[in-house]
């Protein structure tokens, strides 16, 4: 065996090694450092590397708009990036596959128009409720500042500031303390618009 038949198993060893050993640690360190777009995703809706029910409610809400056709367990994998990727597409969206604020405020935006038929099936909701809801992040944000819940930048940026904010609305108003920025809770923070117009 010459030196350099030598040479090119010790590289092909060397390749071995890497693969088996290497890579999974790059994965493991990728989890416990993250980038930017996945610590922007874990502060809106938590830890993704198992089940998460956050995950559950993108995963229907995916799957309404027909982007989804994978199992809704609650975790996510290959296929709800793939769902959150072309979903990010379709509304001009950075297409990180990564669930920020926008993609979030898009999807409650999208969904809210739509309702189950009888057979079960998502079709589009054409009811006046269902065109009122805005789901504007900074004007959401100034109205829970207005009424005295929320105490952060008004920055369009859906944080844990503004979500715990509606939850304390939510709660001050006797609602479900959900988070989200639904019809109910819309409509009765609205008044607090109202009221600042008769302010000025």
């Amino acid at each position: 065996m010459n030196d350099g038949t030598k040479f090119f198993i010790f590289l092909v060893v060397i390749a071995g090694v890497v693969v088996t050993f290497v890579s999974p640690l790059n994965e493991r360190f990728a989890g416990l450092f993250p980038g930017e777009p996945d610590k922007k995703e874990q502060q809106l809706i938590g830890p993704v590397s198992g089940f998460n029910p956050r995950v559950k409610e993108i995963q229907q809400m995916l799957a309404d708009l027909n982007l989804y056709e994978g199992v809704v367990d609650g975790k996510m994998g290959p296929q709800t990036r793939k769902a959150l990727q072309a979903f990010q597409e379709k509304y001009n969206i950075a297409a990180t596959s990564r669930v920020d604020s926008r993609t979030w405020m898009e999807l409650r935006k999208q969904t809210v128009a739509l309702i189950k038929d009888g057979n079960g099936f998502a079709v589009r909701n054409k009811s006046k409720e269902a065109r009122e809801v805005s789901y504007d992040p900074r004007k959401i944000q100034a109205l829970l500042k207005e009424a005295g819940f929320y105490e952060g930048a008004v920055d369009g940026k859906v944080g844990p500031l503004t979500i715990k904010a509606i939850q304390q609305f939510q709660r001050s108003k006797n609602f479900k303390e959900t988070g989200d920025m639904n019809h109910k809770t819309w409509k009765e923070l609205q008044k607090y618009e109202n009221r600042r117009k008769r302010d000025d």
